[in-house]
């Protein structure tokens, strides 16, 4: 009835800087949109008015690693993840630090764009389950949508164009900014593959405080 009754229909479009392939996110009126060059965006839904916008660093050029499966930038690509509670959106850029490759994950109020005290956090260091497999920001890909779960939030990694001995990963940062978890799916820094993928769709809990993924790229897992 809604569709047939004449009101049904684009409401409005806004340009906005970069690709988007994170899923845009509803909030408190709010339309919020991240896209490949870095760059996110607070919209009005009724009016399409842009509320804030700001980049969260220079995206990754691709031709740094010689990869082409996304250009010409690579910024944000897993969808964000949004705490109504605390009007703050949770969201991992790659981006470049003193030159080299870095994810960081941003924590950004929802009505200003502020970053959040303590964030943004690099996501960095050992797996807790596998010691000698180290984050390589250079290898690894954030494409699965973030999970929000007693106030940690959760991302997940698969490889940037299989190079190399990539691993699939899964990262928590709480909400002050520590990161709480590090967990690899491989044993070994030499071995590659079990990234974690998702088609764009985020790590699942049951609510009792367990997590679910799926791997794919071959290999055993830990």
């Amino acid at each position: 009835a809604i569709v047939s009754g004449g009101s049904f229909g684009q409401r409005w479009n806004v340009s906005i800087n970069g690709q988007v392939y994170a899923q845009p996110l509803y909030a408190n009126g709010q339309v919020f949109v991240a896209t490949e060059t870095n760059w996110v965006y607070s919209i009005d839904a009724d009016t399409g008015t842009v509320l804030w916008s700001k980049q969260l660093g220079v995206p990754w050029n691709p031709s740094d690693s010689g990869c082409n499966d996304l250009t010409p930038s690579f910024g944000v690509t897993g969808t964000p993840v949004i705490d109504d509670d605390i009007n703050t959106v949770y969201l991992v850029s790659k981006t470049y630090d003193a030159g080299s490759p870095a994810n960081f994950m941003h924590a950004l109020d929802l009505l200003t764009g502020a970053e959040r005290t303590g964030f943004p956090v690099k996501i960095t260091g050992a797996a807790q389950n596998s010691p000698t497999v180290n984050f390589d920001s250079f290898r690894q890909m954030n494409r699965p949508g973030l999970l929000l779960m007693d106030g940690v939030v959760y991302a997940a990694f698969g490889s940037h164009c299989d190079f190399g001995t990539y691993q699939g990963w899964l990262v928590g940062v709480n909400t002050s900014g520590a990161i709480t978890a590090r967990w690899t799916t491989r044993a070994a820094t030499s071995q590659a593959g079990a990234a974690i993928w998702h088609s764009g769709g985020g790590p699942v809990s049951d609510g009792s405080g367990r997590i679910f993924f799926t791997t794919g790229n071959g290999g055993a897992q830990t």
